[in-house]
């Protein structure tokens, strides 16, 4: 469902049409828009403070000079604010850039000197980079073109430097954004659609003392080569830049969102556009505005940007804290969602989950638990004595979804089901293993690996696996735990000291035999009872030393079926007509018996079953403990 709303939603209550692509920014607290009107490509602007609902606009208003003459373009306009002062940058009929201020008392605009501005063949895309404004522009040939204005001084005007071509070539208007590092200092960045058939969208870096260069690594700014089927528009606000652009082939507006570091998966917002779409972060919102399909109206679509986003939680979390201080939704047996081991049949027991392992992590699981054995001779994940699916699966789901969401870490623990060696199975697991190494948090082939460092921080693990390895069997690289004593309401398993010499450790809560001779009920609140005791032990961690050394397991998981005897994980997560584990969970994690949310207020992992049953709150309610 997309989170992109209202639709379709033309902002000046009357059917305003433009001919080219509109521009957007904000400036003396509103949200401006210009655009051009059809035929004879006047520009036009209106703005709103958005602090009514709905909101009120002011406009359309017809762009002037100081003499009174209609600002006309032939191709879309870029519009900006830099210093309180809004700047206009737009191609004229004679085929070059030219620049205009707004005077607010006034109305008027006027243009200022750029002896040589650029012949281009699109519009341009502007932005604010160490208190100069930067222009970007599809140049002749399709050269990228680019300049800089310096404002002006007591002492002297505003001036434009020196047009630039950089070597690549755009199929479209490209675009500008500034990103901050941890230290807050300014990176900008250019987009771009590849001048070629495949629309891929490329990005690279500024660096004033080397000029352009690629990004380290050099690729696409979403991992999945995002694709443009025209230009491309970017902003950036208090929670991260976003990208707007048609998808390629298509005329379905998406837009991109950057956080933790990375671009993450584009959204639909379930609109066409003619032409490029605007973006623009204003306040708590991100708003895309763009020219309809058939006729083209102009139109906006919304939505929150401090809603915290499943798919992509873990973006604006603190990389320097451990992994251990991160309270972290997980799924017990999380392969056994398949048709294989549905509630209804014989092995009703065996099922606990109905999404796979790619839609858990999608809606915001971040634990993966799989337990693995032979079938034949390929590695397939096992729930008891069911096979469920290879092992090879579980990997691509795994490997796609941090494609996807490069900010985001997944723990995976890794134990063998039933009888069998050690030393067989975690040879196969390492061939495995190997094909996607890259995706894996201390990877090594080395008898012994690099040996355990430590509990690793989020920095060291955004867009890696860490392996959990439930084993005695000596793999080179992961976390490893032992020995996990079975069906225990509070078990301690030391780690080997790390590399700083503080001794570390796994602590876990895992008691899931339910007793099939009492009622439900009572099997019910004794399963309460061991995770509420543990859960408030995790809470005295956060007052001690052992914070961010100590990971810790909570498991919400039970059962006791044995063919058609006893009951169900599903029967103990969703109590059957009673109130189950999971809504339990769920109210405990919504009261305000709670220690105040923050990272470290329960670190841990939170180990369920069925988690997206109630009404797909649960996982939500778990990570959102991280954010105060």
């Amino acid at each position: 469902m997309s989170q992109w709303s209202p639709s379709n939603v033309a902002p000046f209550g009357t059917d305003v049409q433009t001919n080219h692509s509109p521009a957007a920014t904000v400036h003396n607290g509103s949200v401006w828009i210009v655009w051009s009107s059809p035929g004879n490509n006047i520009l036009f602007a209106g703005n709103s403070s958005f602090d009514t609902t709905p909101p009120q606009w002011t406009g359309p208003t017809q762009l002037t000079d100081n003499n009174g003459n209609a600002l006309i373009t032939s191709h879309a306009p870029a519009v900006y604010d830099i210093g309180s002062q809004l700047h206009l940058v737009h191609r004229v009929p004679e085929g070059i850039l030219v620049h205009y201020t707004y005077d607010d008392v006034s109305g008027k605009w006027t243009q200022q000197s750029w002896p040589t501005g650029p012949g281009t063949m699109s519009g341009a895309s502007l932005v604010e980079y160490q208190g100069k404004m930067y222009c970007v522009a599809r140049g002749n040939d399709s050269y990228i073109t680019w300049a800089f204005w310096t404002p002006p001084t007591e002492s002297a005007p505003g001036s434009w430097s020196s047009n630039f071509v950089d070597g690549d070539r755009t199929g479209d208007i490209p675009s500008l954004f500034v990103t901050l590092d941890a230290n807050n200092v300014e990176t900008l960045n250019l987009l771009w659609g590849a001048h070629n058939s495949s629309g891929t969208i490329l990005q690279k870096t500024y660096n004033p003392a080397l000029s352009w260069h690629w990004d380290t690594p050099a690729s696409p700014p979403a991992p999945t080569s995002e694709k443009t089927g025209g230009g491309v528009t970017s902003s950036s606000g208090e929670y991260g830049s976003y990208m707007a652009f048609r998808e390629h082939g298509e005329q379905a507006v998406l837009v991109s969102i950057y956080q933790g570091g990375a671009w993450h998966a584009s959204e639909h917002t379930n609109q066409a556009a003619t032409g490029n779409p605007a973006i623009v972060a204003f306040q708590d919102n991100v708003h895309c505005i763009f020219a309809g399909t058939g006729v083209p109206s102009l139109l906006l679509t919304s939505r929150s940007t401090t809603a915290i986003q499943p798919s992509y939680w873990m973006a604006t979390l603190d990389d320097s804290k451990s992994i251990a201080q991160y309270t972290i939704p997980g799924t017990h047996d999380s392969a056994a969602g398949t048709h294989f081991a549905k509630s209804t049949d014989r092995w009703g027991g065996a099922r606990t989950q109905t999404l796979d392992i790619f839609h858990q992590l999608l809606n915001g699981i971040r634990f993966i638990d799989v337990r693995l054995n032979f079938d034949s001779s390929s590695l397939y994940c096992y729930h008891g004595i069911l096979p469920l699916l290879p092992f090879s699966t579980v990997l691509t789901q795994t490997y796609n979804f941090l494609q996807l969401h490069p900010s985001e870490t997944v723990i995976m623990s890794v134990k063998r089901e039933g009888d069998g060696s050690d030393t067989a199975l975690w040879a196969k697991v390492a061939d495995s293993i190997q094909m996607g190494s890259s995706f894996w948090w201390n990877y090594s082939t080395e008898s012994g690996g690099p040996g355990y460092t430590g509990l690793p921080s989020l920095r060291e693990t955004r867009g890696k696996i860490i392996l959990l390895r439930r084993s005695e069997y000596p793999f080179p690289f992961g976390i490893p735990v032992t020995v996990w004593p079975n069906n225990n309401p509070h078990a301690i398993v030391d780690l080997p000291n790390n590399s700083s010499g503080i001794a570390e450790r796994i602590e876990f809560q895992d008691q899931y035999v339910a007793d099939p001779n009492k009622p439900l009920t009572e099997d019910l609140d004794t399963k309460k009872t061991v995770f509420n005791n543990f859960l408030q032990y995790q809470f005295t961690i956060n007052r001690t030393g052992l914070l961010g050394h100590d990971l810790m397991f909570n498991f919400t998981s039970a059962a006791s079926r044995i063919f058609n005897t006893g009951y169900t994980p599903s029967q103990i997560a969703t109590g059957d007509g009673n109130v189950g584990v999971n809504e339990y969970v769920l109210n405990l994690f919504q009261s305000s018996s709670l220690p105040s949310a923050g990272i470290g207020s329960i670190p841990g992992v939170i180990v369920m079953d069925f988690p997206e049953i109630p009404e797909n709150e649960l996982i939500a309610a778990v990570y959102m403990r991280n954010f105060s």
